[in-house]
């Protein structure tokens, strides 16, 4: 079972996306994390994306993450899903202590290679739903002739 579906068009999009992918799967990560806002919150993109670089940089200096921030299908709120790796000696379980009372679902699992979850993260990465990615500053450089 794999974290999602794939794009299904063989588009010049698709195969962007694909590139991104497969760059990102060259690191190795730890944990897939998807972040939900629950319907009675009301959270800007940059406000999403601040709560989870701010919990991340709070775990570990060292650790390495990617994230792709989407709008949900089903309604016009930030979802955003992240790669996160370098955890070394931290506890995989994380404290999440406050955050689904407050904010909604921040969904953690251990990252499996076999699911796509390379893939999945970046299924948005050159549509209309795409919101913003980043990376952390050991992962900013692209691969050479990568373009996005």
């Amino acid at each position: 079972m794999t974290y999602g579906r794939r794009p299904p068009l063989k588009t010049q999009r698709y195969f962007q996306s694909q590139e991104m992918g497969r760059w990102l799967n060259t690191f190795s990560w730890d944990l897939f994390a998807t972040l939900t806002l629950k319907p009675d919150v009301c959270l800007s993109p940059k406000q999403l994306e601040w709560l989870f670089v701010n919990f991340i940089s709070k775990l570990d200096k060292g650790i390495t993450f990617f994230w792709a921030m989407e709008w949900q299908n089903c309604r016009a709120v930030p979802h955003l899903h992240a790669l996160v790796g370098n955890l070394q000696d931290i506890d995989q379980r994380l404290s999440l202590e406050g955050w689904a009372e407050k904010y909604g679902r921040f969904q953690v699992e251990s990252y499996d290679a076999l699911k796509d979850g390379c893939f999945y993260v970046v299924k948005n990465i050159t549509t209309d739903r795409l919101i913003g990615w980043d990376v952390s500053d050991s992962l900013c450089c692209l691969p050479e002739g990568a373009k996005l």
